[in-house]
């Protein structure tokens, strides 16, 4: 049957019943989203606490970042530091900054 065929009120009557349906969804999807956040930030906090720094470990230690400024120092290129401690130009200007 086509939906010009149904009579008006049947028609309204199906879209505001999925409408709702789906306002229903949404609303729980919103729910558990905020769960999700609020779960995410407190493990966060509890990780903090213990001493646990988020991301990747660093790339250079403060031994090498020390040794990187008294190459600078010396006079030596930024390029051949990375070079020297196999790293990127990118990540030794992070580390000194």
């Amino acid at each position: 049957m086509r939906a010009w065929a149904i009579p008006a009120f049947t028609r309204s009557r199906r879209i505001s019943r999925s409408n709702f349906a789906f306002c229903g969804e949404l609303q729980n999807a919103e729910f558990e989203r905020g769960l999700i956040i609020e779960r995410t930030r407190e493990g966060m906090k509890a990780a903090r606490e213990r001493g646990v720094r988020p991301g990747p470990p660093p790339k250079l230690s403060p031994k090498q970042i020390a040794h990187a400024l008294k190459l600078l120092e010396k006079g030596d290129r930024r390029d051949d530091i990375a070079d020297i401690l196999n790293v990127s130009r990118t990540t030794l200007y992070r580390a000194l900054v």
